[in-house]
């Protein structure tokens, strides 16, 4: 038995339908913050009338601090959606793959920056970015090549595969992710992880169940599923496509009967 994690789509009908992190903003300036560029969030202040807070936007001019982009044209002392995470519309100044905030609001594209360039778009028609990138993807590098290797592929898309047979597709193992000793289970299956959209960070546990004598694993962010008397924490992953690395062994095989005698 093995579980695959689904998530819903978009909230706002002009963007593509993938997962994203928003947040709505005050724009307190005397200038539009228009739809495409980058804002940067200034401050956060709790009122009586609003004691969740209100977070206040400026019109970026680089990429220090927190930084997303407008998701709509937000006037003078009203509010509006910026993107902070995720797919995103922007307008793009040159020809790099990442991008920064420039001193007019649009982004700057060049060789490193939060936002991957996906579509660079015209001078009057936005391109598309995806935010949350550190100039390759992930924001921590980490070198294990063992089995059970989690990886980021892409937005709130993971994949638990087997770091020595990932990249060579005609050998035997290239489909699993590693292997246990419980019988009828001996193999696990490379699979995504999707980060549901309403999570900003999870842990990935692997679940050893014996449900009626049978024996199963499960990819879980928890290490209680039904029928579970053992578990092994893999590591945890981030929305921005951060992976952290908690299980690594020289090993191929995980072995649950050394403890339980199976």
């Amino acid at each position: 038995m093995f579980t695959l994690f689904e998530s819903g789509g978009g909230q706002f009908p002009e963007y593509i339908r993938l997962d994203r992190n928003t947040l709505f903003v005050y724009n307190a300036g005397d200038d539009i913050i228009f739809y495409g560029t980058a804002v940067n969030v200034s401050g956060h202040v709790s009122t009586e009338h609003s004691p969740e807070g209100i977070f206040y936007g400026i019109a970026a001019v680089n990429a220090e601090g927190c930084w997303g982009i407008a998701a709509e044209n937000i006037l003078p002392h009203t509010s509006g959606i910026i993107v902070l995470n995720g797919i995103a519309k922007a307008f793009i100044n040159g020809s790099g793959d990442y991008a920064v905030p420039g001193s007019n609001g649009k982004l700057v594209a060049g060789t490193s920056g939060k936002a991957l360039v996906l579509d660079h778009g015209t001078e009057k028609i936005p391109g598309t970015v995806q935010l949350g990138y550190s100039s390759g993807g992930v924001s921590v590098k980490d070198d294990y090549t063992g089995a059970f290797k989690l990886r980021h592929i892409e937005g709130r898309t993971f994949e638990l595969c087997h770091g020595t047979y990932i990249n060579n597709p005609n050998h035997t193992n290239h489909n699993s992710a590693g292997f246990t000793d419980l019988p009828g289970a001996q193999t696990v299956p490379k699979q995504n992880i999707i980060l549901p959209e309403d999570k900003y960070s999870a842990n990935i546990y692997l679940n050893a169940c014996s449900n009626d004598g049978i024996y199963s694993v499960s990819i879980a962010f928890d290490s209680y599923s039904a029928g579970v008397f053992d578990f092994i924490r893999i590591g945890s992953i981030l929305a921005d496509g951060t992976v952290t690395q908690s299980y690594k062994s020289a090993e191929d095989t995980i072995y649950f009967g050394r403890q339980w005698y199976l």
